[in-house]
């Protein structure tokens, strides 16, 4: 296989944690360095202190751009009661408001997902978390007049058990689901709670939250008031279960490089602790 190939050095891989997990098993035999790329559970937490319409706007985008589908998409959020019902109005509003189409349609905000099997994994986890007492504010349907192709209707979902596989499982899909907190500490206890480490974004207006968030979030990528934008000086990637490595920047570079050790001697001469020893 390409992996096994004695010309392959290191392999670099973007796509679902079980893959990755069987690369490191393959590359083990030849001990290949890997470089991975996986899932993701990126949580949002809304403190009481942010700008709610930039947190609302924000949560939106980082949810639903490109359906949901990328490995840094905001898959949860924990808002602080006091903010909890207005985030959930406004977030609401602008989700209903989305455009859903086809990709070519310069209009479309939200694109179909990529395939049935992972439409079907959105309905299985918005059943089972509906089930289990949350409710759908707005979405959770497929849309009538898209009903050729992998459409979905981008989804909210509040009141959501924090202990929900909706909320510890990765969904890959246009599926948005809120939970209120009691304060900052709850919310980045949950937030560690996941296996995946990939991305993480939070909105606050005090510097010592920020702090510590930028310090104690388990993550690899941490936004501050502004999820999902993009810098390729910046090094990508994530703790625990989210991979291995890292892209883009000078850790990016050096994932392919190896480090050499050089010793020259330049002037020469026999050294006084080589063979033979002598009194």
């Amino acid at each position: 296989t390409l992996i096994r190939h004695r010309d392959v050095a290191a392999i670099a891989f973007t796509g679902s944690t079980e893959v990755g997990q069987h690369l490191m098993r393959v590359a083990a035999d030849d001990v290949k360095r890997l470089n991975l790329e996986l899932g993701g559970k990126h949580p949002l937490i809304v403190c009481a202190d942010a700008d709610l319409e930039a947190a609302a706007r924000g949560c939106v985008w980082g949810a639903f751009l490109n359906a949901g589908q990328i490995c840094t998409s905001i898959e949860r959020v924990y808002v602080e009661r006091p903010v909890y019902a207005e985030m959930v109005e406004r977030v609401t509003e602008l989700t209903r408001a989305l455009i859903v189409g086809p990709g070519m349609d310069s209009k479309t905000e939200v694109t179909p997902m990529i395939r049935g099997s992972e439409r079907a994994k959105v309905i299985e986890q918005l059943d089972a978390a509906r089930s289990a007492g949350a409710r759908v504010t707005t979405g959770g349907k497929i849309p009538e007049r898209l009903a050729k192709g992998f459409f979905f209707e981008p989804t909210v979902l509040v009141d959501v058990p924090k202990d929900h596989a909706v909320m510890i499982e990765e969904t890959f899909g246009p599926l948005c689901p809120l939970a209120p907190v009691d304060d900052f500490d709850e919310a980045l206890s949950l937030a560690n709670r996941s296996t995946y480490g990939l991305g993480s974004t939070l909105f606050s207006r005090d510097p010592r939250k920020v702090k510590r968030f930028m310090e104690e979030i388990e993550a690899g990528n941490v936004w501050i008031n502004d999820p999902l934008i993009d810098n390729l000086a910046a090094p990508f990637g994530g703790f625990k279960r989210s991979g291995l490595g890292r892209e883009l920047g000078v850790e990016g570079l050096e994932a392919f490089t190896e480090v050499k050790h050089v010793h020259w001697e330049i002037d020469g001469g026999i050294k006084p602790w080589w063979f033979p020893w002598t009194s």
